[in-house]
């Protein structure tokens, strides 16, 4: 009997710190669009700008597909620290294969950064890997990383990274590093299930898509 209660007592406790763990952060607001297969998302001030398999479009605020041009090659998106000037990353984009791939991008005032992925979201290698970009070539390595890569933002002191964990469908999971050391600060399960892309206001605000619901979704951190 003893045993039975330390091991009630032990999942709920488990269950009470799960639950606290998914309450560190809180949506906002979500805003329905009317698009698919989003990859990317980037908010400017006064509207945003999705990345998706076969186009890049920019929507006000209200959702409303304001401009459209061809994705081409084009396989991250990212703007500067003054969001002035949209940067992209270009290049070949083989994701049904087993060879490397870079996708996504982050840019602060120093450095320039995306994920190096080694094989495709059903075949994920451990050598995948954050690294610093020198104008269109991988400089070296940030850090490795696991799980499939779905967005990565960085402002001059830490660096998020997105990531599905592997499993589509379930919430994602969103880690913090110092840009300094590459250490991770923390890990934390967010309330978005198959996100795609991130991006942060000056507030602190969270962008990213819900290709689920085919929702922008506006999230923070509960401190």
């Amino acid at each position: 009997m003893k045993k039975i209660c330390l091991f009630f007592i032990f999942l709920v406790l488990t269950f009470y710190g799960l639950n606290l763990k998914a309450q560190n952060y809180t949506v906002i607001d979500r805003l329905k669009v009317d698009l698919f297969d989003v990859e990317d998302i980037k908010k400017e001030e006064l509207q945003y700008t999705l990345l998706t398999k076969t186009t890049i479009y920019v929507l006000d605020l209200d959702g409303k597909i304001i401009n459209s041009y061809p994705r081409e090659k084009v396989l991250g998106i990212s703007y500067d620290q003054k969001r002035d000037k949209l940067y992209s990353i270009v290049g070949d984009e083989n994701s049904d294969s087993d060879e490397q791939q870079l996708k996504y991008l982050a840019k602060n005032t120093s450095n320039t950064y995306s994920c190096n992925i080694i094989g495709s979201e059903t075949k994920m290698s451990y050598s995948s890997a954050i690294v610093y970009m020198k104008e269109d070539r991988i400089d070296k390595s940030f850090t490795y990383i696991v799980g499939i890569p779905s967005g990565i933002y960085c402002n001059d002191n830490y660096l998020w990274y997105l990531s599905n964990k592997s499993v589509k469908g379930k919430p994602g999971f969103l880690m913090k590093y110092d840009v300094l050391t590459g250490n991770l600060i923390i890990e934390e399960e967010i309330p978005v299930e198959d996100a795609k892309g991130i991006d942060m206001d000056r507030d602190g605000n969270i962008y990213t898509f819900n290709n689920s619901t085919n929702e922008i979704i506006k999230f923070r951190r509960v401190e």
